[in-house]
């Protein structure tokens, strides 16, 4: 997890926002404090690893399935120098950063670049997040993981549609490299084995 979402453990999403909308300096410390925690922890688990950890994976929830849930500037006032921190010590250690964000974050693609993050995902089939947009854009800067969408196709598609839209993504999104060939989330339980299957049976 991180340091917003581990946030709306502590209180109610609707207190986090107005907190970091009226008593910014409360947000502040809570997100600095867990980040702080966050450095020391993954930075433990990168020496114990001696050079075997290829990505550090921080998990957050920036976007819904329509936009943001802040703005843009919202978003780097209290979260972009901690994501420095992160990437930074990542880079350290010889390890990619990949940042989990679900939604609509086409917004923040630019900010994440310059915070030095290697990868994002999931993509999800949500506004702004086309991916022959996000190719075209940011293609030679970010790499991307995930498209394959879990919410319609995987459960209700054929194990054909599962292939041709897995092939598209990767005819896409692996030109030139820059592709992590995964679903949109986690498969569930309402997936059938041969749509899995499916997904892993295409090759360029």
């Amino acid at each position: 997890m991180h340091p917003f979402q581990l946030s709306t453990f502590m209180m109610n999403m609707d207190e986090l926002f107005i907190k970091m909308s009226l008593e910014p300096e409360v947000a502040h410390r809570l997100y600095d404090r867990f980040v702080e925690f966050e450095l020391e922890y993954y930075e433990r688990i990168l020496i114990a690893g001696d050079g075997q950890i290829d990505i550090l994976r921080p998990h957050d929830d920036y976007g819904t399935q329509n936009s943001l849930l802040f703005s843009v500037e919202m978003w780097k006032e209290f979260f972009e120098e901690n994501t420095k921190k992160l990437t930074a010590l990542a880079h350290k250690y010889g390890c990619f950063y990949q940042q989990h964000s679900c939604g609509a974050v086409s917004k923040i693609i630019p900010s994440l670049i310059e915070c030095n993050v290697d990868v994002l995902e999931p993509l999800q089939k949500v506004n702004g997040m086309e991916i022959e947009l996000l190719k075209k854009t940011y293609g030679d800067k970010l790499a991307f993981q995930g498209g394959i969408d879990t919410q319609n196709l995987l459960p209700f598609g054929t194990a054909e549609q599962v292939k041709q839209e897995t092939q598209r993504y990767i005819n896409i999104l692996g030109e030139n490299g820059g592709y992590i060939l995964m679903a949109s989330q986690g498969f569930e339980g309402d997936v059938p084995i041969e749509n899995i299957e499916a997904v892993y049976s295409v090759k360029r």
